[in-house]
Order: structure tokens, then C-alpha cells, then sequence
């Protein structure tokens, strides 16, 4: 129960944070709690994430280092903003291996959102590698420090396990690559009429969401925590699309049906059962 109520606490401070990111940049047409909202219902919508993991504790400090990125546009002095972007990749990271990938996208936001001079990429550099360092030196002093460590890095990673005779990972395969698509799709939509700041900052969610498909290819035992990582980027983009639609009924329509498809996945198996 303790854990439940921490999840739920995460997903809502979580939502609260991506809402923040979305409209203080203007990524929003118009001010909006729909990216919080829908982020909230995509991971609410497979009941394996309905648990206190490490993925979902990452999160929080990816959300923090995107923070940290945007922080830096046009600031003469970001020297404590660059250091505590990578600090805090580096802390998902650690928490949860497959975000290590987010560090590329980190410094391409980075390069995107400033002239990142060397000394900076020097002080990013530092900042992730002084935790790594740490809890290195703490796994040899505990003799911890072995190869297996390593071993959920390998070729095609996840991708090679994927069991694509379940019907549920196909439904879910399915409906993510459908959301990816439609991101995609709208890019043009996305970046029409807006300025060049606002602009950069989806540009960088981009390639978030590409660090989050990368790491299928890298790393093994990948689950369906991994869909939190994938969720970040996809909640901004689904939730423009839909500030985009001019038919509001259509909208709800649509937030009606998500909502109605999440209860049936969960509930339908004891629905059927009671009648």
C-alpha cells in the first residue's frame, strides 16, 4: 500500500512537471493540463506500471535534467544549470540503466539550446561522470564491480526477445507505434507559427523520443516499464495534436474513448465474468 500511494504520488508530481515544461516554453498552443493528463492515462493504461519501480523513479530525475537543459537558453553564465542537467541524467541513469541513452539527447539539447563552448561540455562531462565514479567506487569497495553488470547491453537488445505471439504485446506494440507515428506525422504542425526557442524545445523531445526507441537495440530485459521513458515525449506530441483539432466535440469524443479503452483493458476480463 506505502508503495502504491508513492507511485501515485510520482505519476501526479510527474504530470504536474511535464504541464510546467509545456506551457512555461510555449509548447502548448494555448495554455493546457493536457500533457499532464494524457501522460497520467497512458501509463495508468498497462497495469504491469501500476507499481513503484525504478523506471518510474527515473522519470523524476529525467524530468529534472530537461528542466535543467531548457534552463540554459540564452543564460550568459549556465555553468550550475549544464552541471545539474548532466547530475541528474546521470542519477536516472543509475536508477535505471537503459537512461544512459538519455545522455545523448542531454547534450544535444544542449547544443541546440546554447553555443555550448567546450569548457560547458566539459562541465557536463564532469557532472555525470563524478556520480558514475562514485557509485563505481563504492561497488569496488563492496566488491560488486564484475562484469555481469554489463551483460544487459547487447546487440538489437530487447528487440531480439520480443515474444510477438502474445496478443497483449502486440495490442500494445501496436497502439504505441500508432502514437509514434502520429507524432511524427504532425511535426510541421507542431512547429508552424511558433518561434524559434519553442521550436528547438520540441526538436529536443524528438529526440528524446528517439534516445527511448535506441535503447530497444541496446539494452536487454527491456519491459513494459520502459514505457515511461517512451511516454515523456509522446504525451507532449499527442496532447498538440489534439490542441490542433477545431472540432472540441471530436476531442472529447476521443479522450472519452481513450478512457473507456483503458477500463475495458484492465476491468474487461471481470465484466465478462459478472454478467
Amino acid at each position: 500500500m506505502v508503495q502504491s500511494v508513492i507511485a501515485i504520488l510520482l505519476i501526479f508530481a510527474q504530470a504536474v512537471i511535464i504541464n510546467l515544461l509545456g506551457n512555461r516554453h510555449h509548447i502548448f498552443r494555448t495554455p493546457s493540463a493536457l500533457g499532464g493528463m494524457l501522460y497520467v492515462l497512458l501509463v495508468s493504461g498497462i497495469p504491469e506500471l501500476q507499481v513503484l519501480s525504478p523506471a518510474l523513479i527515473g522519470v523524476t530525475f529525467l524530468l529534472a535534467a530537461i528542466y535543467n537543459v531548457f534552463a540554459t537558453y540564452k543564460q550568459a553564465i549556465a555553468a550550475s544549470s549544464i552541471f545539474n542537467a548532466a547530475l541528474t541524467s546521470a542519477i536516472a541513469a543509475i536508477i535505471y540503466p537503459p537512461y544512459f541513452i538519455a545522455i545523448i539527447t542531454m547534450f544535444i539539447g544542449l547544443t541546440m539550446m546554447r553555443n555550448f563552448r567546450t569548457v560547458e561540455r566539459f562541465q557536463f562531462i564532469i557532472g555525470y561522470g563524478v556520480l558514475l565514479w562514485i557509485f563505481g567506487v563504492l561497488f569496488f569497495y563492496l566488491d560488486l564491480l564484475n562484469v555481469s553488470m554489463f551483460n544487459q547491453v547487447m546487440p538489437l537488445g530487447a528487440l531480439s526477445e520480443i515474444n510477438i505471439t502474445d496478443t497483449k504485446t502486440i495490442w500494445i506494440l501496436g497502439v504505441t507505434s500508432f502514437l509514434i507515428l502520429l507524432s511524427l506525422g504532425n511535426y510541421y504542425s507542431y512547429v508552424k507559427k511558433k518561434g524559434i526557442d519553442v521550436r528547438k524545445k520540441i526538436g529536443f523531445f524528438y529526440w528524446l523520443l528517439a534516445s527511448s526507441l535506441i535503447a530497444f537495440l541496446i539494452f536487454r530485459f527491456i519491459d513494459y516499464q520502459h514505457f515511461y521513458f517512451l511516454a515523456l515525449a509522446i504525451s507532449l506530441f499527442v496532447s498538440m495534436a489534439i490542441l490542433l483539432m477545431k472540432n472540441i466535440a471530436l476531442a472529447e469524443i476521443l479522450h472519452l474513448a481513450l478512457l473507456g479503452g483503458i477500463f475495458y483493458y484492465q476491468f474487461g476480463d471481470q465484466l465478462e465474468l459478472g454478467f
